[in-house]
């Protein structure tokens, strides 16, 4: 591959495999074992997102720097989605190809289009990209849904939920420097491998509202339920104080699926999730927080639903919050004692570049 190839390459990878700026991974080595069995070396760098020279790195995989891994997607949202099909969850290679081309089908008749991959140890991927940016949560339920009505139980997704944040996995094409392919690559549902240079003339791009009425259909039995477990690091009575920081955004705009996570995890925290919920789910937060009247009531129920069965995660919580402008007051903690409670304070911290452009995105009220 000619300098000017490698250079069309890292566009068509960036373009493509939108890739957030916190963290990458990389595969440092390959080996086989005493048993015969194929051993991968990997290593997450966190605070060093994807850049053009890791790409080319990859697109070159030499000694120590084989593969690159990649989060799909950053805080504005990402482009694209995969479903992975693990070898070991099957129990012979045909079933696996069965439950694969069953997702394809499916994929191909709620209108989107998926691209497939073949790993190194002979598992699957389905690649999903789509014409406009959507929030993480809602490309992860609308594969599930794809998995759901292709009747599968053994499929990961990725992203994995709502989080920038959640596991990497190898961008395609590594070693493609070499012949425009690389160890693997994607295909055509007919099998024709796509040339890492040629993605733009072969990828057919799923319209952002298919994969949105996807997501809308994430199946009750697949969300949540909104049951109170024990209390955590927060004591129950913290919960008032939740609900009113959440009827209460001092800022005029903040990041709002980010800020409903955060609450939904603070419920939890406190053993009291379903009250909260309930509050999220109130006309007054709605009219509030969407105060561009961009979702109506049963919208806004969907959208919180969707946030609280890809939550699974307490990295969003106070801190969080407290960056968004909202008031925490008073909130008690298991740990101390009852006349001990914790008082945060909104953080004067400049918000990021990356947040503020979130906000102008989301237009979140």
């Amino acid at each position: 591959m000619t300098p000017e190839e490698q250079g069309q390459a890292v566009g068509q990878l960036v373009k493509h495999f939108r890739s957030n700026p916190y963290k990458h991974g990389r595969m440092t080595r390959i080996y086989t074992n005493a048993e015969g069995q194929q051993v991968k070396t990997c290593t997450t760098l966190d605070g060093q997102g994807v850049t053009a020279d890791l790409i080319k790195r990859h697109l070159k995989a030499e000694p120590g720097f084989l593969a690159l891994g990649y989060l799909p997607g950053d805080d504005a949202g990402t482009n694209s989605g995969m479903a992975d099909f693990d070898l070991k969850s099957y129990p012979t290679p045909g079933d696996l190809d069965d439950a694969f081309f069953r997702f394809l089908d499916v994929a191909y008749q709620y209108g989107v289009k998926a691209y497939p991959e073949t790993s190194t140890r002979g598992g699957k991927h389905a690649h999903i990209f789509i014409d406009s940016l959507k929030p993480h949560g809602v490309m992860s339920a609308a594969l599930r849904v794809l998995a759901n009505k292709a009747a599968l139980a053994k499929t990961e997704v990725y992203p994995a939920g709502d989080s920038p944040l959640s596991t990497w996995l190898i961008l395609p094409y590594a070693g493609a420097a070499r012949d425009g392919l690389g160890r693997t690559q994607l295909t055509t549902d007919a099998g024709q491998i796509i040339p890492v240079t040629e993605l733009d003339e072969w990828l057919e791009l799923t319209p952002a509202e298919n994969i949105q009425a996807l997501a809308d259909l994430l199946p009750e039995h697949d969300q949540e339920d909104i049951t109170d477990g024990p209390a955590d690091d927060l004591k129950p009575e913290a919960v008032t104080a939740i609900c009113e920081a959440a009827e209460n955004p001092q800022l005029r705009t903040f990041d709002r699926h980010g800020s409903l996570v955060a609450f939904i995890n603070l419920g939890g925290r406190c053993g009291r999730l379903s009250e909260v919920v309930r509050t999220l789910k109130s006309e007054k937060v709605r009219t509030t927080w969407t105060a561009d009247g961009s979702r109506d009531a049963d919208e806004w129920s969907k959208e919180i639903d969707r946030w609280l069965s890809a939550a699974g995660t307490k990295r969003r919580g106070i801190k969080f919050l407290l960056e968004q402008g909202f008031e925490l007051g008073h909130l008690p903690s298991v740990a101390d004692d009852s006349e001990n409670q914790i008082r945060f304070k909104p953080s004067n911290k400049p918000r990021s570049r990356l947040s503020r452009q979130y906000a102008r995105m989301r237009g979140a009220r």
